[in-house]
């Protein structure tokens, strides 16, 4: 790093600091509209950056002394664990009011968040017809389009003129301001979608022309179940900056925004990232409660330590077979083969986990993705068994200890990626999630199998030769 880019990183600390400093000032003075427009002054990340830095009841301050209006848009810059940790403190009618004022989807997200208590109570004390709308988007997975729609769109009946449409844009001008204002839709008196109007068109037809005549029909739809993947990819290949949700019976449910569905793909992706590092319930945030942040770490490491001790009972089993110089001679090596192999098998076990998440691969490409990795592992394995072999012999000085941890390695490096690259399909064929249930089997087969490996095949030298790898010299 450079002098340049050392001051430049020393100056963004001080700033974000000293920001967070104004927050205390703009807070001691208990004014909500001047803390709302001093807030609205700041980028995002320094909203969030900020406000993680405050302790929990200046956080919550904040949120009591800005209108619920102004508390939605704090609130929406921040990530949605920590809105549902805030809210969950503050009064319920007060969560509330703050909740109502949110986006359908910005609602749904942070509610999905809390407990399911603590949203239910909110729910009860919001306004009925939000929280309908709020429940409906709550019974959809997060990973569908139903789950990332917003209910904030326009639609008109069929047989509406132009001239009523634009009446309705201008006199609704300001609830319409946040909307996805490039289409419009049409529907039937049941709710069923019929066509989508584009803005330049009505602005260009006659004012007293229907818009039945102006209108896209028969437009592309999504159904409300698509998984999101397909969705995005829908986006990207037609370029649309939105498209329409419709039930099995083509009713009009909501709009997916692109934006938004760009952001529940990275959300998703960064969920997938912490369940295979261990950590479960969504996201972890250090302002987050020390004890619900053990909560998402401890479950992972406690099935992590039984399922090595499990990989690790294979070396009782050679105990009583090889000598305890053998076994001492062969110690260093065994975490090294299996720490290696395992390392192999997980870059295979992301890449799948990547190819599922894009749709490149399905549960039952088996086959190709075996034939795939196993041309990768096998060359991999070699040189990596070359390598071993030549540190094995420098470190002991025994060829034949080169020898067994080289082809320990070669072996299980072929085994783990094989295993990676096919069981994050098997698992999605079970219909389980592939990041929660694939890293820790590998984890516990490639221990294994790593530690088996070298112990057995010291054992089958030592049959056929009678050296004792790293107790006698070699002839």
């Amino acid at each position: 790093m450079t002098s340049e880019d050392t001051t430049n990183t020393h100056l963004e600390s001080i700033e974000e600091q000293d920001i967070t400093l104004q927050f205390r000032d703009q807070l001691a003075k208990g004014d909500g509209d001047t803390l709302a427009q001093w807030i609205d002054t700041l980028e995002p990340d320094a909203i969030v950056h900020a406000m993680a830095h405050l302790s929990g009841e200046e956080q919550l301050l904040i949120l009591r002394i800005l209108d619920p209006e102004d508390a939605a848009d704090l609130i929406d810059d921040l990530p949605d664990e920590h809105s549902a940790d805030l809210l969950e403190e503050i009064p319920v009618a007060e969560a509330a009011d703050i909740v109502e004022e949110l986006d359908s989807d910005d609602r749904a997200d942070v509610l999905a968040e809390m407990s399911e208590d603590d949203a239910e109570a909110i729910l009860d004390e919001m306004e009925q017809e939000e929280a309908i709308e709020a429940r409906q988007l709550l019974s959809y997975p997060s990973d569908t389009a139903g789950g990332v729609m917003v209910k904030e769109y326009v639609a008109f009946p069929l047989g509406t003129t132009v001239e009523e449409v634009l009446n309705d844009l201008r006199g609704n001008r300001e609830e319409y301001s946040s909307y996805n204002v490039q289409y419009f839709y049409v529907i039937d008196h049941s709710g069923k979608l019929k066509g989508v109007l584009r803005l330049r068109d009505m602005v260009l037809s006659p004012p007293q022309r229907p818009i039945d005549e102006v209108m896209i029909a028969d437009p592309d739809v999504v159904r409300v179940d698509l998984d999101l993947q397909s969705l995005q990819r829908m986006l990207e290949i037609h370029s649309y900056s939105a498209l329409p949700i419709v039930d099995s019976s083509d009713r009009l449910l909501g709009v997916a925004i692109e934006k938004d569905v760009a952001e529940a793909a990275r959300k998703s992706a960064n969920k997938t990232m912490l369940k295979l590092v261990g950590i479960f319930g969504g996201e972890e945030l250090r302002s987050m409660p020390t004890l619900q942040r053990i909560g998402r770490r401890l479950p992972w490491l406690c099935l992590i330590l039984i399922l090595t001790v499990c990989a690790a009972s294979v070396i009782p089993l050679f105990e009583e077979k090889l000598t305890p110089e053998m076994i001492v001679a062969l110690t260093m090596f065994l975490p090294v083969v299996a720490g290696m192999s395992g390392c192999s098998g997980n870059q295979a076990l992301g890449l799948s986990l990547r190819e599922l998440a894009l749709g490149i691969v399905r549960p039952w490409d088996l086959t190709y993705v075996l034939a795939k990795e196993i041309r990768v592992s096998l060359l991999n394995g070699l040189v990596l068994g070359l390598l071993l072999c030549i540190i094995g012999y420098i470190l002991n000085g025994d060829y034949w200890l080169g020898i067994i941890v080289g082809i320990a390695i070669m072996c299980n490096t072929v085994i783990s990626v094989c295993i990676g690259g096919v069981l994050p399909l098997i698992v999605k064929r079970l219909k389980l999630d592939p990041a929660t249930v694939s890293s820790p089997i590998l984890t516990m087969i490639v221990d294994a199998s790593g530690f088996f490996l070298v112990l057995s095949l010291a054992l089958a030298i030592l049959r056929l030769t009678g050296i004792e790898a790293g107790v006698v010299d070699p002839p």
